[in-house]
């Protein structure tokens, strides 16, 4: 598993819908890392306030790309539906963006792309459903948890939706570890073992030979005789 954290970028390509009005505001990067922390995008829908709700799907192509050991971008699309009250006329929904991964990466000095003969750009102006079974047979698709709130009523005829995508500084991610790193692990784990008990040993022989006098003491320094005959009449 790690740690680093994805980049992703929303592409001028992508479409919540052919028909449905859709703005992007932007991108913020609040701690100043140079990697995209929200995506802002406003689309607006076409409402019904005679209806019981409606619901809407979504796609919304995106460049996702994973910066530290495992350097691997993809073209890839965010799906999710939204389910729309008939007096809305206003939605805010906000929410992580995670990756979720049926085989792990594998650690790269240089970016390596993946999925790079599949144009999902291109079929996302086509089909949704084309796209939605384009991406969602790959190893590596990405997932969107969010929560909506409904910020102003008023059944109109059109309803206004905020989407507000946050991409999380730090994230697992699976990988496939290195031989180098597999025999580092495993130096650790043989010193952190061998250690302690090198130390329970030896001193628990030591303790045992003293005990049982199975060692025997000799003097390192004889004295003069002057000094015997000092200790003699103390």
């Amino acid at each position: 598993m790690i740690r680093r954290p994805p980049r992703s970028t929303h592409c001028i390509s992508s479409a919540a819908s052919d028909v449905y009005k859709r703005q992007v505001k932007g991108s913020e990067d609040p701690n100043d890392d140079g990697r995209n922390d929200v995506l802002s995008i406003g689309v607006t829908v076409p409402g019904d306030a005679d209806s019981n709700g409606m619901q809407v799907s979504f796609a919304i192509g995106l460049r996702y790309e994973i910066e530290d050991i495992a350097k691997v971008g993809m073209n890839t699309a965010l799906f999710f539906t939204l389910n729309i009250p008939p007096t809305a006329s206003e939605i805010k929904i906000e929410g992580d963006l995670m990756l979720n991964q049926r085989t792990p990466v594998y650690p790269s000095y240089k970016q390596r792309e993946l999925y790079a003969n599949e144009g999902i750009f291109q079929v996302l102006e086509r089909s949704y459903l084309e796209a939605f079974e384009l991406c969602y047979n790959r190893n590596h698709t990405l997932h969107y948890d969010f929560t909506q709130t409904v910020t102003a009523l008023g059944g109109s005829g059109q309803v206004a939706v905020e989407i507000n995508i946050r991409i999380p500084p730090l994230q697992p991610i699976l990988y496939q570890q290195t031989l180098f790193e597999v025999l580092k692990q495993a130096w650790v784990q043989y010193v952190g073992l061998f250690v302690p008990v090198y130390v329970l040993v030896y001193y628990g022989f030591m303790w045992f030979a003293y005990r049982m006098n199975a060692l025997q003491g000799q003097p390192s320094h004889e004295g003069t005789l002057h000094d015997k005959e000092k200790l003699k009449q103390y």
